[in-house]
């Protein structure tokens, strides 16, 4: 089986490679299903939260960026894609 390297990632004729704006994304044939049902998730929370700026809240009041900080102030370590996870959000694009 012939390998490639994509910045240091082995790359086989097994593996999907995905990109967009964000980067690169490199995963095994077997996590197909797993990869479009994320991509399914996220677009539609995406796509709701276009359809609520649009109606006029703010990306920051729909994900409760004063809460988020909130929380990292007490736990440093909270990422915010930690936090969306947490309470549903996605910022994916």
């Amino acid at each position: 089986m012939r390998t490639a390297f994509l910045d240091g990632v082995a790359v086989t004729s097994g593996h999907w490679i995905v990109a967009d704006d964000d980067g690169v994304l490199v995963i095994g044939g077997d996590r197909r299903e797993e990869l479009a049902e994320t991509a399914a998730r996220i677009q539609s929370v995406e796509g709701r939260q276009s359809e609520r700026m649009r109606a006029g809240t703010s990306l920051r009041d729909q994900l409760d960026f004063a809460e988020y900080r909130r929380r990292q102030a007490q736990d440093p370590e909270l990422t915010l894609r930690g936090y969306l996870a947490q309470t549903g959000g996605a910022i994916e694009t």
